[in-house]
């Protein structure tokens, strides 16, 4: 039985229980509505989780077109408080990096999706891009050996992609990797 169905069965519940029991039902009516609110919110939930998983993805996509290297995405959903997913990449120059960020910020304005705030651009040697629920770090090679930032995630489910990935199509491939 699907969700909907079965959030119109407990509503046909309530009226029936409202009808035959009058107000000797107030529990059983709140109770009916209570289950039919948490299928409701868990369908909200799987939703919003379905559009964080797609706006991953156009991300990674968008730094793979700038040919973003080292690419890897950070599942840090359960461990982080401030972001779902954080995607680290590098460029071999800082005019590069400076490209992978501009092209990032150009492309998915094209969907919407505009950064809360961006750091480091004037320099190109690490720029960090904020779009609320995931973080970009778009780094010169030198500068992402030193800080090695991956290593403060090192239990968090990720996935680091071959320099030649084109496209990524799916993030199913996260796994915890020491």
């Amino acid at each position: 039985m699907s969700e909907e169905w079965l959030i119109i069965l407990l509503n046909d519940i309530t009226s029936a229980l409202k009808t035959f029991l009058g107000k000797k039902s107030s529990f059983l009516c709140w109770l009916t509505q209570f289950f039919a609110y948490t299928i409701r919110m868990s369908m909200v939930s799987k939703k919003v989780e379905e559009g964080l998983q797609e706006r991953v993805l156009r991300c990674v996509n968008s730094a793979l077109k700038r040919k973003a290297r080292r690419l890897t995405v950070l599942d840090v959903q359960g461990y982080s408080s401030f972001a779902d997913f954080i995607i680290i990449c590098s460029g071999s120059s800082d005019r590069q990096v400076k490209a992978i960020a501009s092209w990032i910020r150009e492309d998915l304005e094209r969907y919407g999706m505009t950064p809360l705030g961006v750091e480091g651009e004037q320099h190109g040697r690490w720029i960090l891009m904020d779009y609320e629920d995931i973080i970009i770090h778009i780094f010169l090679d030198p500068v992402r050996e030193f800080y090695d930032i991956e290593r403060l995630w090192i239990d968090v489910p990720k996935v680091t992609l071959d320099d030649d990935t084109v496209e990524l199509k799916t993030l199913s491939g996260l796994k915890v990797v020491h």
